[in-house]
């Protein structure tokens, strides 16, 4: 409050004065300040002298009021240092962890501050140990996230929300079998999948459902596009009957585990059903029909697969024929057949002998004329034979089918089938180019073979098409393979032939609540390790109870941890000490060492619909907090003997932290030396032979004597100067004298704006330390004040003189806030309000803006507490136990602007743009904003007819149209618009620029 004049003149006026009445008392002179003469130049003497006369008179009232706050005690605050968090970092991972203890100097340097001095606040160790991943799991929905990946993050930094489980879902329930033969499927064929339960079991009647369910079960094979589903699927006699229809892709062999083979997936997307479903082994088979062989090879040419001779034309001993078919004779221990439409061809010999000459005579008897006799040549016997790898073997071990070819029993246009057991030992046979598995037919009899006239009975072949079935009979698949929660269980061949007790195809997460998990390269041993959690911002409020463990000795332990951000309420530092069982674990995927996070009361599910949830924008390991101080080197002083009001002046100034210890040894007695101990902290000090040669014990610091007894160990320090002041011995004792030292003085100077700096400029250590080689803030140190000014301190002091250090009126609470921590810039309290705008009778709600409103929003926390304890003690208990004192910060509200403007010039474009924008974002300011230059309060924002008279005095602009504000609130969902018309969106609020729009035309 600025006081008001005594006296009003000013030099002009008293000129003006002695002007006017010299009109009267000397007429003769005249005052002329262009052309001064003796008599002008006395005057302005004069004025000048009692114009400063007249200042110093009327700041009288100022002087009287300083020298009154100085009388009752009144002093300046010192300058309060900067506080933050530094982060250290080892050269890599395969060195030892290092001990850095409290009190370490680091610097960061400043163009304009020059070098800040920081020292660290607590011990704190670096772990060589890295956080590289967070995943969230969600037991309940059956979700897994992946949340956080360090060297991601390190490129693109974006804030997460905890226990957010609505990000891409990693959780998969798969089961992958396979076998090279049953399930090479090229045509159209029916797969069955047997469950083997055990003891008679049968499939549940729920998985029954959801296997049939296309929406919770999709059951797939491999095919040269991928993943295909099967056409068609039914339960049949408890088992699984899959459908691969003839105008679907063929099964390809894709790499499951260490192997290639035939694939089918079945993918669970509902695993509620199959949670308590197990099974001792799995077996399949498949039959097919009407399939066309492969290739069909005969007398060394490959055949036209609808018609072909199998010996040829003219057929001859030990001609060939193949049936290749890769899909249908790879299938060892099924049942194959072989069908084909059968007919013969009557085939002239190639070269015919000449007929046997006539004796002609005149006279001819009926046995002169001898027919020529014409021979049927036929394929008499034929033998069936396989590839065994070295050699051919018959497929049948009797003449069976042998005489297939043969015409005798009229096979003229008959179906022939033949069926034979798919050999175990059959092998792929190399026939041209093509290396498959294939059967043959040889000509072993032939009658007539060598006969010189007649015809060759050739064998034709239609329509051939194999026929295979397991008969009932499913076979083991090579191998099984479980994905459930990113992890996998692989069965061999040999393990399930070997019967195993159980196994669980499907399973969801062990845990039902949210949980997080965190992966760290190396175990997080040893410690204090500290971890950095920076939050977004602040959270007003109670948040749910965390339960903190770790996985070590085999399963998951309880960790003991000290939270300092209020289960992560806000920016703080969790500590834990390593625990030696940490063991690695695969989880998700990644084989690490895990620590994880449950939602301890299972709240934060529906509270992401309801409340605030916490958001990170950063993890850092190996972090510590820091302040801007320096720890001086400790001063020693002697006392005089008995001397009252003794003085001592340190060396520095603009003390923070202050320590005082006096050596007492010679006056105190063993009875008093047990009874000191309880009351004040005793340092010993010991000779070479262990006995107590000092007793060092440290006093207390008061602001003043009034209350001080003579017996009452106190001092008055005086912060900014850095003086200490000892009593007279009636009101505080006086210290002990002696032929040494006998006061030790340990204390940190520092404070100040300039320790407020940017994130990684606190950069440098002041000493080498093991193998640290890296040391970064990755926040804002915030909170440095400089020492008060006297205007400050004189409108502090008058506020206390009003309310006397009791918060009855709205004001009361303002003035305390501020007395309370410096970092703040305004306050208001409102009244029958609770912290979340809703009316409550007897309820007081404290709004506070920071000064650095914007950096330092999520240190927020640590001025509220300040706050608090500050006024608690200072205001009404009602209100203290009933819970009805909030203290919060403003609601920010993004106030993005569209205005049209029109210009004479196209060179004006630009630079009226230019400036709209300058003095629409001066004007929404929230601490320097306004028309007057102070800002906003409180509860109170801009309107469209105050933006428009903000900026229509820009000389470019011709005129201003269609301005009009829209607001908007930053939440879990990004930007959302707000009505500002709404008188509970206004209670809290204060205005900061957001993003506008400025359209600028010509005319």
């Amino acid at each position: 409050m600025k006081l008001p004049e005594l006296d009003k003149r000013t030099k002009k006026d008293i000129l003006e004065k002695i002007k006017k009445t010299s009109l009267a008392y000397t007429p003769e002179w005249r005052y002329d300040q262009d052309n001064p003469e003796a008599g002008t130049a006395l005057s302005i003497i004069y004025a000048n002298m009692m114009s400063d006369t007249i200042n110093r008179f009327n700041r009288v009232p100022e002087l009287n009021r300083t020298t009154f706050f100085q009388r009752i005690g009144a002093d300046m605050l010192p300058a309060i240092p900067a506080k933050g968090y530094a982060t250290f970092g080892l050269v890599n991972q395969e060195v030892p962890g290092v001990e850095v203890r409290r009190g370490t100097r680091l610097s960061a340097d400043d163009k304009e501050q020059g070098t800040v001095i920081f020292e660290t606040v607590n011990d704190v160790y670096v772990t060589p140990a890295s956080l590289d991943h967070i995943y969230v799991a969600d037991g309940a929905e059956d979700r897994m996230v992946h949340l956080y990946d360090r060297e991601a993050f390190e490129v693109n930094p974006s804030p997460f929300y905890i226990f957010d489980a609505e990000g891409e879902n990693l959780q998969s329930h798969e089961m992958y079998f396979c076998h090279d033969a049953v399930l090479r499927i090229e045509s159209e064929a029916w797969i069955v999948v047997s469950f083997q339960l055990g003891r008679g079991g049968e499939i549940p009647f729920q998985v029954q459902k959801a296997l049939l369910d296309q929406e919770k079960v999709r059951i797939e094979y491999f095919s040269g596009e991928g993943y295909t589903e099967f056409y068609e699927k039914r339960i049949e006699n408890d088992e699984l009957w899959l459908r691969k229809q003839r105008n679907q892709p063929g099964s390809q062999p894709t790499r499951l585990g260490d192997r290639e083979s035939y694939v089918i997936r079945m993918t669970v997307k509902d695993v509620k059903p199959f949670l308590h479903f197990s099974m001792e082994n799995i077996t399949v088979r498949s039959h097919g029909s009407k399939i066309m062989p492969e290739l069909i090879h005969a007398n060394g040419i490959d055949q036209k697969l609808q018609e072909f001779y199998p010996f040829g034309e003219r057929p001859s001993l030990f001609t060939e024929v193949y049936f290749v078919s890769r899909e249908v004779l790879c299938k060892k221990g099924a049942m194959v057949s072989l069908s084909f439409q059968l007919e013969f061809v009557k085939v002239p010999l190639e070269f015919q002998t000449e007929e046997v000459p006539v004796k002609w005579k005149y006279i001819m008897k009926r046995s002169d004329f001898k027919p020529d006799v014409e021979f049927d040549i036929t394929v008499e016997e034929v033998s069936w034979e396989y590839f065994n790898g070295e050699g051919w073997s018959r497929l049948y071990l009797n003449n069976q089918h042998a005489d297939m070819f043969s015409c005798r029993d009229g096979k003229l246009g008959t179906t022939i089938t033949m069926t034979f057991q798919c050999p175990q030992n059959i092998s792929p046979f190399q026939i041209n180019s093509i290396n498959s598995y294939s059967i043959r037919a040889r000509v072993l009899k032939m009658n007539n073979l060598f006969k010189m006239k007649g015809n060759y009975i050739t064998p034709l072949i239609t329509k051939p098409s194999f026929r295979y079935d397991y008969m009932q009979k499913g076979l083991t698949p090579t191998e099984l393979l479980l994905r459930n929660n990113m992890a996998e269980k692989n069965y061999s061949h040999k393990a399930l032939e070997g019967g195993l007790k159980e196994i669980e195809p499907f399973y969801g997460l062990e845990e039902e609540q949210l949980t997080m998990y965190l992966g760290f390269t190396v175990p997080p041993l040893d410690g204090p390790i500290k971890l950095l959690f920076s939050m977004l911002e602040t959270i007003n409020g109670k948040l749910p109870r965390l339960v903190y463990e770790y996985y070590g000795g085999g399963h998951w332990q309880a960790l003991n941890i000290v939270d300092e951000t209020d289960k992560m309420r806000k920016t703080g530092v969790i500590t834990m000490t390593g625990s030696h069982d940490f063991m690695r674990q695969t989880l998700f995927g990644r084989e690490l060492y895990w620590i994880r996070i449950l939602d301890g009361e299972n709240a934060y599910r529906a509270r992401k619909q309801k409340t605030r949830v916490p958001c990170i924008s950063g993890i850092y390991i190996n972090s510590t907090k820091i302040e801007a101080v320096e720890t001086m080197e400790a001063e020693t002083f002697q006392v005089e003997v008995r001397k009252e009001n003794q003085v001592f002046q340190l060396l520095g100034g603009q003390v923070y932290r202050a320590a005082l210890w006096v050596n007492e040894r010679k006056t105190l007695s063993d009875r008093e030396m047990a009874a000191l101990e309880e009351q004040y902290k005793v340092r010993y000090g010991y000779d070479a032979d262990g006995q107590i040669k000092e007793i060092w014990v440290c006093w207390n610091e008061v602001e003043n004597f009034a209350l001080s007894g003579p017996e009452d160990r106190h001092y008055i320090l005086d912060r900014i100067h850095g003086s200490i002041r000892f009593s007279d011995g009636r009101n505080g004792r006086i210290p002990s004298s002696g032929p040494d030292d006998t006061i030790l003085v340990e204390y940190s100077c520092g404070g100040g704006l300039k320790g407020n700096v940017d994130p990684g400029q606190v950069d440098t250590i002041d000493r080498s330390i093991g193998f640290i080689n890296r040391v970064t803030n990755h926040e804002i140190t915030t909170g440095g004040s400089d020492q008060e000014t006297l205007q400050e301190a004189l409108l502090r002091n008058a506020a206390a003189m009003k309310h006397g250090y009791r918060a009855v009126m709205p004001s009361d609470y303002e003035a305390l806030a501020l007395e309370a921590s410096r970092n703040i810039l305004r306050g208001k309290c409102i009244a029958n309000c609770n912290g979340t705008g809703e009316k409550e009778y007897g309820a007081v709600t404290l709004v506070l803006l920071q000064k650095d409103y914007i950096g330092g929003r999520k240190f927020f926390d640590s001025i509220k507490t300040q706050v608090v304890n500050y006024i608690t003690p200072r205001m009404s208990s009602n209100l203290v136990e009933l819970n009805k004192f909030h203290v919060i910060e403003p609601r920010f509200i993004e106030i993005s602007v569209h205005a049209e403007a029109v210009v004479k010039e196209f060179d004006q474009v630009f630079e009226a743009k230019g400036r709209i924008l300058e003095k629409i974002c001066r004007f929404i300011d929230p601490t320097k904003g306004n028309f007057n230059g102070q800002g906003w309060e409180i509860g109170t924002l801009p309107n469209n007819t105050q933006v428009l008279n903000a900026i229509q005095d820009i000389k470019e602009l011709q005129y201003i149209r269609n301005v009009r504000i829209t607001g908007f609130v930053r939440g879990a969902a990004g930007l959302m618009e707000v009505d500002l018309e709404r008188e509970d969106v206004k209670r809290f609020v204060l205005p900061i620029a957001g993003t506008h729009e400025i359209i600028v035309g010509v005319e």
